[in-house]
């Protein structure tokens, strides 16, 4: 599975200033005195605002929680997670690795649908003027690459009508786009944000997550932390849920939180929470439906090579304690997965 693929040896090196900071990381009856905690994100981005919101608005302090949150490249932060090196970790990944039978579980999500939106250069007014155009992606065989396919499907334009170009992260795929080497492509919702504002002519043509849930940005957990400390998950799910509600239903918040974690401009902070509030379910915050994990399992079992049809969300999700602290903090959660009747 992972073993292959996982350099535990470089792991051991990314971690240990943080081993020589909390020496007694590991052991389970520090961490209840201190509950201090490690939770990894692939990247300091504007997808992970929640995970900042909790911080910075005192939630988690409010919980009596001390949590770091490192920047790690997904395939380290697994192991790390494996390792009990860190506590949390981006839910993709740890979905990915459950499929091949690693001990963990997703637990919560921050959006039950894509936040990227469909950018576009100045001559293009609509989809059918991208017949014949470049439109950039991040890389061949990744999440945005089947999003963007899908979504130029979904406006009428055939595999062979456009050409996709890799040009990896969003500022070089910007570049590509106002340079007039790309006609389009996906973008994080503050890039989109950015450039409306200070581009001209550069507009939204769509928004992916138009095309149905799935769920999107989330932690996970090893399954023995999950059973052997579960009033620590508990408060940990119920700050989150806190930030959550308040990128939501208080966006101004938020963006004073993402002008300083980012370094933004407050207004074009608001400009792209506003693009996004919209992912964060009204009626399950934190969760995601049956049919948007079935979605997402049918895309990723391909390449792992297991039939969709023989996994259980169950053994990749675990939703308990996100359904508990939502029934106490008062949430009556509809039509998401595993809800309460």
């Amino acid at each position: 599975m992972l073993r292959g693929d996982l350099n535990m040896g470089r792991v051991a090196k990314v971690w240990f200033f943080i081993l020589l900071v909390l020496p007694c990381l590991r052991e389970p009856q520090c961490l209840e005195a201190q509950t201090k905690l490690i939770e990894s994100i692939p990247a300091k981005s504007f997808g992970w605002l929640p995970s900042y919101v909790a911080q910075e608005k005192g939630f988690l302090k409010a919980e009596g929680l001390d949590i770091i949150i490192p920047v790690i490249r997904s395939h380290v932060g697994m192991a790390a997670l494996l390792s009990g090196e860190v506590h949390f970790a981006n839910a993709s990944s740890v979905m990915t690795a459950a499929l091949q039978d690693a001990p963990v579980k997703a637990i919560v999500f921050y959006y039950d649908r894509l936040t990227w939106l469909f950018m576009a250069g100045p001559e293009i007014r609509s989809f059918a003027d991208l017949r014949g155009k470049n439109i950039a992606i991040t890389s061949y065989g990744g999440g945005m690459d089947l999003t963007t396919r899908q979504m130029l499907r979904t406006n009428g334009l055939l595999d062979k009508e456009y050409t996709l170009v890799p040009l990896g992260d969003d500022a070089q795929r910007m570049i590509a786009l106002v340079e007039g080497r790309v006609a389009g492509g996906l973008f994080n919702p503050d890039t989109a944000a950015i450039a409306q504002s200070r581009l001209k002519g550069v507009k939204r043509l769509g928004f992916a997550g138009d095309m149905g849930r799935l769920p999107f940005s989330g932690l996970g957990t090893r399954n023995r932390f999950l059973a052997e400390h579960r009033e620590t998950v508990k408060k940990f799910l119920r700050a989150t849920l806190k930030a959550l509600i308040l990128l939501r239903d208080q966006p101004g918040q938020a963006a004073q939180v993402a002008e300083k974690v980012f370094s933004m401009d407050r207004k074009i902070a608001l400009d792209a929470i506003l693009n996004i509030k919209s992912s964060i379910s009204s009626k399950d915050p934190g969760g995601f439906t049956e049919e948007g994990m079935r979605d997402w399992i049918s895309t990723t079992a391909q390449a792992t090579k297991r039939n969709p049809s023989d996994i259980k969300i169950e053994d990749i999700a675990d939703l308990t304690l996100l359904r508990e602290v939502q029934q106490e903090m008062g949430i009556a959660c509809e039509g998401g997965y595993a809800c309460r009747k």
